[in-house]
């Protein structure tokens, strides 16, 4: 960040950034990150940086104007280039270069099993992690309660404490349970569908509905995973700790004012599906 300010100001003859970091750093927030807060601490970690890279013995001198966007230029792509080689390397969630891509027409289905081609590519399945139908084990082991274990809630819970590492108990109903998430990984409710992420929405009932997103088609569709639906899964089809997989569309996710809580948003939290 000081070094590319450092080019722009000999670029604009504009010597006195090369000797007042606080300065530089505030014309970097307000050229490249507009809306971002500017604060103390962005102040103290310049001055820091200035100090340690020995900022004091840095001198500014005219440069070619001819020379200078080549000059940029080659700054930027030999950054971008050390970023992509840094990256390679890291854990990134598993959804996260597959997001608003394919698509797949409505439909339900009870299991993973069950899942048409075009679907199972993007589905994970929960007995990986929560155990066969009508296993409870790791569901108790979660802090579902008795009272959710045919219920949307109590899948929500079960599973999403497994895929993200939670623990706890977000019980309640099924409105209220994306900001339980929320609330305990320490992130904000979003109005936009992530895969992993635990949505609360509205539906014919005061008490709500949840589930947790599978994936996101191009169009804003979305698979997810859920308990408690006719014919397919809980108590509204006579079972307890099952769930079944569905295709919704956006439109539908919107008409019932769904949030999303997507714990990923807090770097102590990482999705495994």
């Amino acid at each position: 960040m000081w070094t590319s300010e450092l080019q722009k100001a000999s670029w604009r003859h504009d010597y006195s950034l090369l000797t007042d970091p606080v300065e530089a750093s505030k014309s970097w927030f307000k050229l490249y990150e507009r809306g971002a807060a500017y604060d103390d601490r962005k102040s103290s970690a310049a001055q820091a940086a200035y100090q340690l890279f020995g900022g004091a013995n840095i001198t500014g001198s005219p440069v070619d104007d001819s020379n200078q966007d080549n000059t940029v230029t080659d700054t930027i792509d030999n950054n971008e280039a050390l970023a992509n080689e840094a990256n390679s390397g890291c854990d990134v969630d598993a959804s996260a270069d597959e997001e608003y891509t394919g698509q797949a027409a409505k439909g339900a289905w009870k299991t993973y099993d069950e899942l048409p081609a075009d679907v199972k590519k993007y589905a994970h399945d929960p007995a990986k992690l929560i155990g066969p139908r009508g296993n409870g084990e790791k569901w108790i082991a979660a802090g579902v309660s008795a009272a959710s274990y045919d219920q949307c809630v109590g899948l929500s819970v079960a599973y999403g404490n497994a895929i993200w590492g939670l623990t706890g108990n977000k019980m309640g109903n099924g409105i209220d349970t994306a900001k339980g998430f929320a609330d305990q990984s320490m992130t904000k409710l979003s109005t936009k569908p992530k895969a992993g992420a635990i949505f609360s929405r509205g539906n014919n009932t005061p008490a709500g509905h949840t589930g947790i997103v599978e994936h996101v088609f191009e169009n804003g569709d979305m698979l997810i995973v859920e308990q408690n639906v006719p014919g397919m899964s809980g108590a509204a089809n006579g079972e307890r700790f099952t769930w079944n997989f569905e295709v919704v569309s956006k439109e539908y996710m919107e008409k019932y004012q769904a949030v999303y809580a997507y714990p990923g948003d807090n770097s102590q939290y990482h999705l495994k599906w």
